[in-house]
């Protein structure tokens, strides 16, 4: 809830609601959106969201969270045009900076 509260307050656009429905990526204004994240902690999830999302707005890109590095090429294929694995990302940097 706190970081919805800071995203608002930051002047973006924050609907709450079960991302995995069509009807609510229609209520949010998917149709006409430029960029949707889809972040949920489940890979599996966040597919479902881009192909949806897609479904709705074949122009809109897509920015997406995986937490498996195999789940990557899906989500390309599905739609998503930037897919980030955080844990990997992490990882990489604690190698990085355990190597200075």
């Amino acid at each position: 809830e706190f970081i919805i509260y800071q995203l608002r307050k930051n002047g973006y656009l924050v609907y709450e609601g079960d991302s995995l429905e069509e009807e609510t990526l229609n209520n949010t204004g998917v149709k006409k959106a430029k960029v949707l994240m889809a972040v949920l902690p489940e890979s599996e999830k966040n597919i479902m969201i881009i192909l949806t999302a897609k479904e709705i707005n074949k122009k809109l890109k897509i920015f997406a969270r995986s937490n498996k590095e195999e789940y990557v090429k899906k989500m390309k294929k599905a739609g998503a045009d930037i897919v980030v694995t955080p844990e990997i990302s992490c990882a990489e940097e604690l190698v990085s900076l355990i190597k200075r």
